[in-house]
């Protein structure tokens, strides 16, 4: 079990981030149930009680070091070489996450999205006034649930991590439902395309998928 020094207050922080992290996706479930004009507001809020699969991942990115980086070490188990493809460039490959949404906040440039209209990559930092600590950016994306409930309506976001010269932080989370939860399309969205799935079958699937070398939004 990892120890860290006690002046950090490294666990209580840990609880309050998870805290106000449980808070603000309460919200932004609401505030997106509004926006899709559900009957009940609390749609999502019920699917996501003390059993969920929400977490956070506090994440670091090593800069790239073209002179130390093989493939051979590229899965070494940091998170930021956890997948790659054939772009030189690429630290995370491109993927959708498997939760309701996504909240992401980093300190440096390197994530980019794919545009739904364009189908091209773009930095979102640059959507923004800044992208450094001194002043923050919030970026929420949409997961594969999301994409299901609507059954297509509002599609998750693939996005993808660059390998960069510099050190990366940034903290997500993932906001997941119950594992029992039952994703599928709701009536009002037109006629099933997608079939009906718990969130633990949808998350244990895709991850069996990544396993095998198989990208979440192409599956």
């Amino acid at each position: 079990e990892p120890s860290y020094p006690q002046e950090l207050n490294y666990e209580a922080t840990l609880d309050e981030l998870y805290r106000r992290q449980d808070a603000l996706g309460k919200e932004i479930s609401i505030a997106m149930a509004k926006a899709l004009e559900l009957s009940d507001v609390h749609f999502f809020v019920d699917k996501t009680g003390g059993d969920s699969f929400s977490t956070i991942r506090l994440l670091r990115y090593p800069g790239y070091d073209e002179s130390s980086w093989t493939a051979a070490n590229s899965n070494s188990g940091d998170h930021s070489w956890t997948y790659y493809d054939d772009d030189d460039q690429t630290g995370i490959a491109p993927h959708t996450d498997f939760e309701l949404f996504t909240v992401m906040h980093w300190d440096s440039p390197g994530l980019e999205i794919l545009t739904r209209d364009t189908q091209s990559w773009i930095k979102p930092h640059t959507t923004f006034e800044s992208d450094s600590s001194d002043n923050p950016v919030f970026l929420i994306i949409c997961g594969d649930c999301l994409e299901r409930f609507t059954n297509g309506l509002v599609r998750a976001t693939p996005h993808r991590v660059l390998q960069t010269p510099h050190d990366r932080m940034s903290i997500i989370r993932f906001h997941a439902l119950d594992p029992s939860a039952i994703v599928e399309p709701l009536p009002q969205f037109g006629s099933p395309k997608y079939s009906p799935v718990t969130m633990e079958k949808h998350m244990r699937t895709t991850m069996r998928n990544i396993a095998d070398g198989i990208p979440s939004w192409n599956t």
